[in-house]
């Protein structure tokens, strides 16, 4: 009997420990690209997410870019994206949610890509397959599977704001690594993290909410320009430099340290973004 009890003991700790590791998904290791081949560029992973203050599951999608970023560092760039029915402040005098976070580019993004209207919270990786919309808990698998593509392009950023914090300058220099045949545009935006404001968290008013990568503005207009119509050779550079004004927002200041510029190439055709990488405002 005493064996028996041993062995059942066992069995027992055997499903605990099972059940631990199903769990926690997202803290096991996943591989990314092979950053020791110095002489391979791979595609990083531009991450949409449409998200809304008053949207009561949103703050599940920010858990996991979270877990996303912690996995993969800054091989995946996020961007928050205010649009749609959850994005709108409300006109009560009793509602916390006043701050407009919207932003013309969000809101045609918003319309072009019908997420809003699937509904909030979800998203593009890439824009792959035809600009798919994912659900949040779809994320993570999209971009293990697209992570280690090699990419057509280098880009180099650099971003500064004036002393009199009224303009912020962008350089860019786009490099070509095989012959391309086919046309890209360059997307240029702002993205501000630590804005602390409110957030409906699963029907719970948070107040003190810190909203991060969230679209500011774009510096290029809202689908950018054109950078290659093909075809296009090998190691051709393109530099581009562009200035966007301070916006001014006595609520939510834009403060030099919270912000970042994100670059990004797209098949004109497709949409697919082909690269993507930001920078720190300087």
């Amino acid at each position: 009997m005493k064996k028996i009890n041993i062995i059942i003991s066992l069995i027992a700790l055997f499903w605990m420990v099972s059940c631990d590791v199903i769990d926690q998904p997202f803290e096991e290791k996943i591989e990314g690209p092979d950053t020791t081949k110095t002489d391979v560029v791979y595609k990083k992973i531009l991450l949409e997410d449409y998200t809304g203050f008053n949207c009561p599951n949103c703050p599940r999608a920010a858990e996991v870019i979270h877990t996303i970023l912690n996995t993969y560092n800054d091989n995946v760039i996020p961007v928050a994206i205010h649009a749609g029915y959850f994005a709108k402040p409300k006109t009560q005098a009793s509602s916390p949610y006043k701050y407009d976070f919207r932003t013309t580019v969000g809101d045609e993004w918003d319309t072009y890509f019908g997420i809003s209207a699937v509904g909030n919270p979800n998203g593009l990786v890439n824009r792959i397959n035809s600009h798919k919309i994912y659900s949040f808990q779809e994320w993570l698998a999209q971009i293990s599977e697209n992570l280690s593509k090699i990419s057509d392009f280098k880009i180099k950023l650099r971003a500064t704001m004036n002393d009199a914090k009224s303009k912020i300058n962008s350089e860019i220099e786009v490099t070509t690594l095989n012959n391309l045949t086919a046309n890209y545009k360059l997307n240029v935006i702002l993205i501000q993290d630590n804005i602390v404001d409110y957030q409906n968290n699963e029907g719970v008013d948070v107040a003190d909410y810190v909203h991060n990568h969230v679209l500011r503005a774009t510096f290029n207009g809202n689908w950018g320009e054109d950078i290659i119509t093909s075809p296009a050779a090998k190691n051709t550079k393109i530099v581009k430099e562009y200035n966007l004004e301070v916006k001014k927002d006595d609520k939510h200041p834009w403060l030099k340290e919270n912000l970042k510029v994100v670059a990004f190439i797209y098949d004109a055709q497709t949409y697919e973004v082909m690269q993507v990488e930001e920078i720190k405002v300087n």
